[in-house]
């Protein structure tokens, strides 16, 4: 089957339309914590973000942490040590 060029542009700009909700409705975050009885390590925050679960790794130092990342709705996490 051929295609026209009218109708390869139409489906390029159908399919760039396409993109998913979440990505649309998506807000920045930023997560700042303490560590009291550690001054370094690693520490993992796993949440989902619609469909994927989120795993990232944030390094202690001098006993505090970091993490920026996208969401798009509130959504319940975990936050562990990486030894835990």
């Amino acid at each position: 089957m051929k295609f026209s060029i009218i109708q390869f542009l139409a489906f390029l700009i159908l399919s760039s339309s396409c993109t998913s909700i979440t990505d649309k409705n998506s807000q920045n975050f930023t997560l700042k914590g303490e560590y009291k009885s550690q001054d370094s390590g690693i520490v993992v925050l796993k949440y989902y973000s619609e469909p994927h679960l989120i795993s990232d790794t944030a390094e202690i130092k001098k006993g505090g942490f970091i993490f920026i990342g996208r969401i798009s709705e509130p959504t319940q996490a975990t936050l562990r040590d990486k030894n835990d």
